[in-house]
């Protein structure tokens, strides 16, 4: 399914949709829209603005919880300001040098 975005939606398209939750609430999940960072990205060659964001990760030690060293950062496609693989998204590794403290 394509992510609804209650705020786009006309009353009308409000209401069905709130009929179709209270039908079948396990069909959906919601997720609070934030603000998405922005960043150039190489495409066609030329740099061009996209959405992006950065998954990072921690792990459980026996000395507690700890940051890992990297992460993961997806960038939107060109159709817009949804950050989705399945929709024409990318992926890349990220890495972060320096000392940790």
């Amino acid at each position: 399914m394509e992510p609804v975005f209650g705020i786009g939606l006309a009353k009308e398209e409000k209401q069905k949709l709130a009929n179709l939750l209270r039908t079948r609430p396990m069909d959906y999940v919601a997720q609070e829209q934030v603000a998405l960072s922005t960043a150039p990205v190489w495409d066609a060659g030329s740099l061009v603005p996209r959405s992006v964001v950065l998954r990072t990760y921690v792990m459980n030690t026996q000395h507690g919880w700890m940051a890992m060293p990297g992460g993961l950062v997806r960038a939107a496609g060109s159709d817009g300001p949804v950050v989705s693989m399945q929709r024409g998204g990318h992926s890349k590794d990220a890495w972060f040098c320096g000392t940790v403290r």
